[in-house]
């Protein structure tokens, strides 16, 4: 079993070997290691936690004491005195050293913050054709991505969640150009009975019933063509340098066939529960009247009487194979098209009937049937 202190010095090699600012904090956030492009910034800081600005704090420390869960993933500025840089980090809290490691780039020149980039989407005219000529090289990688990925990618406006940015795989989803989200809101687009479960979710959460809508939602939306399509919908906030939400940023995708699956299964687990229903009830029966004709047979004394008894046994074991007969002609054809058949109501009812002629006080019974049907009806097998 490896031990400790060996666990400690693999992870110290490994951050050697980083080209990346790499760093191994204590539970109080200070340094036990830097590699040299951390201490090409910082070459003698011992409390990482210092370098952070007070405004951040907060959110460095929620998020760091969460790592245990999932990595941290940090936009902070970190620094001394007058310099301060802007960076990026992931944090990941290793329970078997008991230390958290993190990975992260500084940079020399800040490129433009969040709170430039949503003041410049949100000042008119908003053109979400022409991303790139507002944003930093930064922000320009997220275009690149967002025009070769099949899921739509969105930027909205923090108070009212109007189209910011769409990516170009919005058209394939929805049928619109991204052009044509300009000024418009996700509820623009959403089926009416979907909305009407937002407002209700929204009366909820304003009552206290609720968090209100989850980040994540399955959403019925109309699309340009008028057609219906479910489509799964994440959003998160993007905060500023201040801690305040700058931007909402959401993604989603057509799930469409996801929910024709699981709606097709829900009709399969339906059948087979009326099926499983019915089968239990016609094994029943033949069986019922069984035990009923074989506590006869153990009073009768007339060998003819037994024999009657015995060819009804027989009718009712026929019966109960044709049964079970029909159940695994309809495990064979379940996926297939469906067989029906012709039913005689008469000859049902005259079955019914006969399945209780030798049930106790059978003969104090009095039995009528009414039907207006004279002919065959036809069903399924």
């Amino acid at each position: 079993m490896i031990s400790t202190n060996q666990l400690l010095k693999q992870t110290v090699s490994v951050l050697e070997l980083s080209d990346q600012s790499g760093i191994l904090l204590d539970a109080d956030f200070r340094i036990e290691f830097a590699n040299e492009s951390f201490l090409s910034y910082f070459p003698n800081e011992k409390d990482f936690k210092s370098l952070v600005s007070r405004k951040e704090q907060d959110r460095f420390l929620s998020k760091i004491t969460n790592s245990e869960k999932e990595p941290a993933n940090l936009l902070i500025s970190i620094g001394k005195g007058t310099q301060s840089y802007y960076s990026k980090w992931k944090f990941r809290y290793q329970k078997d050293i008991e230390r958290y490691i993190g990975f992260g780039e500084i940079y020399e020149s800040e490129p433009a913050s969040i709170s430039e980039v949503a003041d410049l989407l949100k000042s008119p005219p908003s053109d979400l054709t022409d991303f790139s000529k507002h944003l930093s090289s930064n922000i320009d990688k997220l275009q690149l991505i967002t025009n070769n990925i099949s899921d739509v990618v969105c930027l909205h406006h923090p108070e009212d969640a109007r189209y910011l940015y769409a990516s170009p795989s919005v058209t394939a989803l929805t049928g619109y150009s991204p052009k044509e989200l300009e000024g418009r809101t996700p509820y623009d687009f959403f089926h009416p009975d979907f909305i009407e479960f937002l407002e209700s979710d929204h009366q909820r959460s304003a009552a206290g019933e609720s968090d209100g809508p989850p980040p994540e939602m399955d959403v019925m939306l109309i699309t340009k063509s008028g057609e219906k399509i479910w489509a799964s919908v994440h959003s998160e906030p993007v905060f500023d340098e201040n801690g305040e939400v700058a931007l909402i940023i959401s993604s989603s995708r057509d799930i469409s066939d996801r929910k024709a699956a699981e709606d097709d299964l829900k009709t399969k687990n339906a059948e087979l529960n009326a099926f499983s229903y019915r089968t239990s009830h016609d094994l029943r029966s033949p069986l019922m009247t069984i035990m009923a004709i074989i506590n006869e047979i153990k009073e009768e004394d007339s060998l003819e009487k037994v024999k009657e008894f015995t060819s009804v046994l027989q009718d009712r074991v026929d019966a109960m194979d044709r049964l079970i007969h029909s159940i695994m002609d309809y495990a064979k054809n379940m996926n297939n098209e469906v067989a029906r058949d012709s039913l005689n109501l008469q000859e049902l009812f005259d079955e019914v009937i006969n399945d209780y002629t030798f049930h106790y006080n059978f003969s104090k019974l009095q039995i009528k049937v009414h039907s207006q049907v004279k002919e065959a009806v036809t069903l399924d097998r």
